[in-house]
C-alpha cells in the first residue's frame, strides 16, 4: 500500500486523502446525504456567545451527529456551562441513544447546548447555571471510545 501510493514510511495521512489498496474490494456503499457541515450551514453564528465547555484538551473529531463535536480531556475533568442558562434535561443513567449520561441547557437566546458521555452530573433540572460554572465531569459513558465530552449546539452553529 505504501509503495503503490507513493507514501513515505511513517508519513501521516491528511483528512480527505485518497489511498488505493491494490486488489482491494470495496464493501461500502456511498451516500449522497449532506455532510454535517452543510446541514448546519444555515444556522446563525453567535461568535463570542459560547464559552468552550472544557479547559484545555483538544477537539478529537469534526462536526458530527446533531451539530456536535468531541472535546477530549481526562476523565473527571470539569465540564462547564457554555453560556448562562437552565438545565432542562439531566439523564444520569442508561444508554440514552448512545449519549450515556448527558444534560441539556436552554439559553436565553433560544439555543440549547447538550453535553454527553459524562461521568458525574453536578447540575439538576431547572437549575440555573452561570456561564463557566461546572455542571459535570468528563466521562466515557454510552457509545464512547474514550474520555471526552460530546458538545452540541441546537439552534446555532457549533463554535468549536
Amino acid at each position: 500500500i505504501i509503495n503503490f501510493n507513493g507514501l513515505a514510511v511513517g508519513e501521516p495521512l491528511e483528512t480527505g486523502s485518497v489511498v488505493i489498496i491494490p486488489d482491494g474490494e470495496a464493501a461500502v456503499t456511498f451516500s449522497t446525504a449532506p455532510t454535517p457541515a452543510s446541514r448546519f450551514s444555515s444556522l446563525p453564528e453567535l461568535a463570542g456567545y459560547f464559552l468552550r465547555p472544557i479547559l484545555g484538551g483538544r477537539r478529537s473529531r469534526g462536526l458530527h451527529g446533531f451539530n456536535g463535536v468531541d472535546l477530549a480531556q481526562s476523565c473527571g475533568s470539569p465540564v462547564l456551562a457554555s453560556a448562562d442558562g437552565a438545565v432542562i434535561i439531566a439523564r444520569n443513567s442508561g444508554w440514552n441513544g448512545g449519549y450515556g449520561r448527558y444534560i441539556v441547557i436552554s439559553h436565553p437566546n433560544g439555543v440549547q447546548t447538550l453535553y454527553a458521555h459524562l461521568n458525574v452530573i453536578l447540575a439538576s433540572v431547572v437549575q440555573s447555571n452561570a456561564q463557566g460554572s461546572q455542571v459535570a465531569t468528563i466521562g466515557s459513558t454510552g457509545n464512547s471510545t474514550g474520555c471526552h465530552v460530546h458538545f452540541e449546539t441546537r439552534g446555532a452553529k457549533n463554535p468549536f
